[in-house]
């Protein structure tokens, strides 16, 4: 059934996802389907180009996690196609200034979170779930993502005296 021919769909509903981590494509798609079974969907994405080092954050150096950023809206979007279509855009290097400023153009009726695993989150995206609900009247829901974090490169040798 295509999504815009449902019987009893009157209004369609706003999802906001904020990207804070890469996701399966399958898991995201399928807990789109399910979304879009129920009623129509309106989907924006945002992505924080919150992966950024204290030191780059503080000398407000944001290319690169605007770049890394991109890319990821880019991919989530990709992976919604065949389910949803979907825009979006990189947010701001604080992802609750990117909630927040996506909210003004996007009147979103839920929100997406896809998050760190545990104790992987970025120390710009602490308590972003929670604070967020506190701060705005909207549902939340989250799915957990992919961790970025990289195994460090090359050997470690522990040394006896």
């Amino acid at each position: 059934m295509d999504v815009d021919d449902r019987p009893g769909d009157e209004e369609a509903g706003n999802l906001l996802i904020v990207a804070c981590a890469a996701v399966e494509p399958e898991v995201l798609r399928n807990e789109l389907k399910s979304r879009t079974e129920k009623q129509k969907l309106r989907v924006h994405v945002v992505v924080p180009a919150s992966r950024i080092s204290r030191l780059h954050w503080f000398t407000s150096d944001e290319d690169k996690p605007h770049r890394r950023a991109d890319v990821l809206m880019k991919a989530v979007i990709d992976n919604l196609a065949d389910v949803v279509e979907a825009e979006g855009h990189v947010g701001d290097t604080d992802p609750h200034r990117a909630v927040a400023d996506a909210l003004v153009t996007f009147p979103a009726t839920e929100i997406l979170f896809i998050v760190q695993p545990p104790k992987t989150e970025h120390f710009l995206e602490h308590e972003l779930v929670d604070k967020t609900r506190s701060a705005h009247d909207i549902p939340t829901a989250q799915l957990v993502g992919i961790s970025d974090e990289r195994p460090p490169t090359g050997t470690f040798t522990q040394f006896r005296r």
